[in-house]
């Protein structure tokens, strides 16, 4: 069964999920989808991302569709390399300029949602970090996270992470970012890769 995210949750009177991450969708792609049936090679090509990232095993792809039912825009994660553009992650976001209470007050909104969708027993984790892009430490995500069962010897698992980005003034005038709103989907090997390679 496919899940749709968006902005306002259908609400099922029973759990609905296990521990697939590919049941979900975010504007109607899924992880282990070919990108290529959305969009075009020569399209993924023009679109991708600059690397943020020290490590170059993945890259971005980032999609702003007016047609988007919910989000403004879409990040698609491939791996480098990979022909068949094989979806390894996706977030959608919503750009909140100059009203980051606003942000934070949508994620509350939607974690709650989430979590009348889940199976009460998928564990789930609330914190205020630093953004590991940004060095001085001025950068904070406000992040809810929701871990799937399948997780490793390495405790990490396919997740559902709501989150909300404060970017510093200086983060915000160099590289034009927007404090934004994001749902994430990503598998397990991601989550490794993140944590451990993507910011050396």
């Amino acid at each position: 069964m496919k899940i749709l995210f968006s902005i306002l949750f259908i609400f099922f009177s029973s759990p609905i999920i296990g521990d697939d991450i590919s049941d979900f969708q975010i504007e109607g792609m899924s992880i282990g989808e070919t990108l290529l049936d959305f969009i075009s090679e020569s399209e993924i090509q023009k679109n991708i991302e600059i690397n943020k990232y020290d490590d170059d095993k993945y890259y971005t792809v980032g999609l702003y569709n007016k047609d988007f039912k919910t989000y403004d825009g879409v990040q698609i994660t491939l791996e480098t390399g990979d022909k068949d553009y094989i979806i390894q992650g996706l977030d959608g976001g919503i750009f909140y300029n100059d009203n980051f209470e606003k942000c934070l007050m949508k994620k509350k909104d939607m974690v709650k949602d989430i979590t009348l969708m889940l199976d009460k027993n998928i564990s789930s984790n609330e914190n205020v970090i630093n953004h590991p892009a940004d060095k001085s430490g001025d950068s904070k995500i406000h992040t809810y996270e929701f871990y799937l069962n399948n997780s490793t010897s390495g405790n990490y698992s396919d997740s559902i992470l709501v989150y909300c980005t404060n970017w510093s003034i200086q983060f915000e005038k160099k590289y034009n970012w927007t404090d934004n709103l994001r749902v994430s989907l990503s598998t397990r090997e991601f989550n490794y890769w993140y944590n451990n390679q993507a910011y050396k």
